[in-house]
């Protein structure tokens, strides 16, 4: 089953990996693992992406977004996200063409999707220093939540985290 890896907010600097790091995440990711990236539309958070994928991501300006696809896991998502004490959003534009924008506003998009071989990078605007339940629900939906993650055998979904087993159904893809 896929499980992520998640980057957080880089406020005070960037990643610093070597070539055979980058590889091996790309592979990661290209085998059915997900990067979920936190701030992304930062300078350092698009700069790692950028760099790791070959992407040209651009910053957006961006406060409170709303839902504009159900791909992937976000069908039962909250309708809008609320403009937290920081979010920082991508460019709509300037994302990969496979990308699956899932919130947005205008040409900014606050959560997005790029499939990558069989795993997917999401990026998510906030840098989480103040959070809200819309946005923790999102967070769940990028993680222990996405399709396959933690999904036993009775089909429930195991938050390895907290140790405990919860009742959320294991989700498969859906279209736009």
């Amino acid at each position: 089953h896929p499980d992520f890896v998640v980057v957080p907010e880089l406020e005070v600097s960037a990643i610093s990996i070597g070539v055979s790091q980058s590889m091996s995440l790309r592979e990661y990711v290209r085998l059915g693992g997900n990067l979920v990236v936190a701030s992304c539309g930062s300078s350092h958070e698009r700069a790692f992406l950028n760099d790791l994928f070959g992407w040209s991501i651009t910053p957006a300006s961006c406060a409170s977004t709303s839902k504009v696809s159900n791909a992937f896991n976000f069908a039962g998502g909250p309708r809008a996200l609320s403009n937290l004490n920081a979010i920082r959003c991508c460019s709509t534009t300037s994302l990969p063409s496979e990308a699956h924008i899932i919130y947005a506003s205008g040409g900014a998009a606050s959560v997005w999707v790029v499939p990558v071989g069989r795993g997917h990078v999401v990026g998510l605007a906030p840098d989480f220093f103040d959070t809200d339940s819309d946005w923790n629900d999102v967070v769940r939906k990028c993680t222990i939540q996405w399709p396959g993650a933690g999904v036993t055998f009775d089909r429930s979904c195991k938050d390895c985290s907290l140790g405990k087993y919860s009742n959320f159904s294991a989700a498969s893809h859906c279209a736009d």
